[in-house]
């Protein structure tokens, strides 16, 4: 019960924080930043989402490669999404790269409740 609850602590601060960043590079005044700024932090709170629903799932059927699968599709499909946004130059990549970072971070909004579990 206590690692539900830490879970959604961290959807609910993750969130917040992509809002924040991508209100932070709203400041630049350059679409491109901004674009890849929300791609970048999107991305990264969709694949921890992803990773909070799927995990479970994939632990019962304890099967590395289903496991192994499903990471490689969705490396494959944010691959895909970057390249087409890098070719056209929509995104800037350190923006995006910043924004990726949000998925080292979001895991740190709860570090004080870790103790707990």
């Amino acid at each position: 019960m206590r690692e539900e609850a830490l879970i959604k602590g961290m959807m609910g601060k993750g969130a917040a924080l992509v809002g924040l960043f991508v209100i932070g590079a709203s400041f630049f005044n350059r679409l491109d930043v901004f674009v890849g700024a929300a791609v970048g932090s999107l991305m990264a709170y969709g694949d921890f989402l992803l990773m909070c629903y799927l995990s479970e799932e994939v632990l019962k059927l304890n099967s590395r490669s289903v496991f192994w699968g499903v990471q490689a599709f969705k490396y494959l499909i944010m691959a895909v999404v970057l390249g087409v946004l890098f070719f056209y130059k929509v995104a800037n990549p350190v923006a995006t790269v910043a924004g990726l970072s949000l998925l080292v971070l979001i895991p740190f909004t709860e570090i004080g409740n870790l103790k707990n579990i």
